[in-house]
């Protein structure tokens, strides 16, 4: 199964290609730094950004969220007891004046085997 945006309505996809709209209103006015941030195709100033992507994933009995800024090469990482509240945790953070990104170097050095 695998999700896109169109516009503001959340398309899931079946692997067997059937598709369903879902209304993604709410997500959106109860997360809209996000939104922009994952939506936004263009910087202010006209030139061209890559979209940035999100995952939500569980690990080790905890939620984890990371949002990936692919134009920069930087991440948002948070850990939440369920998706919501790493969706509302990354919003917040985004609200902060200075999140705290990971750039691609800093989780290279961490022991990844990736160059």
């Amino acid at each position: 199964m695998a999700m896109r945006v169109v516009r503001d309505a959340l398309v899931v996809v079946s692997a067997e290609g059937s598709s369903q709209a879902l209304n993604a209103t709410a997500w959106v006015q109860a997360h809209p730094l996000l939104w922009e941030y994952l939506s936004e195709d263009l910087y202010a100033d006209g030139a061209p950004r890559e979209r940035a992507m999100l995952c939500i994933f569980a690990d080790l009995g905890c939620v984890k969220g990371v949002l990936q800024d692919r134009d920069t090469g930087r991440s948002l990482w948070v850990t939440a007891a369920c998706p919501v509240t790493a969706m509302d945790l990354l919003e917040a953070a985004l609200g902060t004046p200075t999140p705290d990104w990971r750039s691609a170097k800093q989780r290279a050095g961490k022991g990844s085997a990736r160059k």
